[in-house]
C-alpha cells in the first residue's frame, strides 16, 4: 500500500478551493510552499484536465470524439515529457550535488 504525499492536505486544500472557486490563490500559495513550484504545476494540469473532461461528457451524456482524442494526445504528450524531464534532471542532480560536495571538503594544502 502506498503512502500519501507529505503536501497531502495542500493539494486537497486547492482542489477544494477550485471545486468552490474560493481561495485558490490562498490554495495555490500553501502548496507551492509546502511542495515546490513543479507540484504546484502537476496539480494544475491536473485540474485543467479535469475540467476539460467535465465538459466532453455532461448530465446528457455527450461524447465529443474530436475533444477526446485531443485529451488522449494531451495525455501522451506530458507522460512522455515527465519522463525525458527524468532523463535530464537525474544526471544533472548527480553532478550538481557533486560539486557542492566538494566544494564542502576541507583541502589538504601542499606543503
Amino acid at each position: 500500500m502506498g503512502t500519501h504525499p507529505p503536501y497531502r492536505d495542500e493539494l486537497q486544500g486547492l482542489g477544494r478551493a477550485v471545486a468552490m472557486n474560493e481561495g485558490i490563490v490562498e490554495a495555490a500559495t500553501a502548496l507551492q510552499v509546502a511542495a515546490n513550484e513543479h507540484a504546484l504545476y502537476d496539480a494544475s494540469g491536473v485540474i485543467g484536465f479535469f475540467a476539460v473532461i467535465t465538459r466532453i461528457v455532461d448530465f446528457t451524456g455527450h461524447y465529443y470524439e474530436e475533444k477526446t482524442d485531443v485529451l488522449f494526445k494531451i495525455g501522451g504528450v506530458l507522460s512522455a515529457a515527465r519522463r525525458v524531464r527524468h532523463l535530464f534532471f537525474r544526471p544533472w542532480s548527480f553532478i550538481l550535488s557533486y560539486i557542492v560536495n566538494e566544494r564542502k571538503q576541507p583541502r589538504l594544502e601542499k606543503s
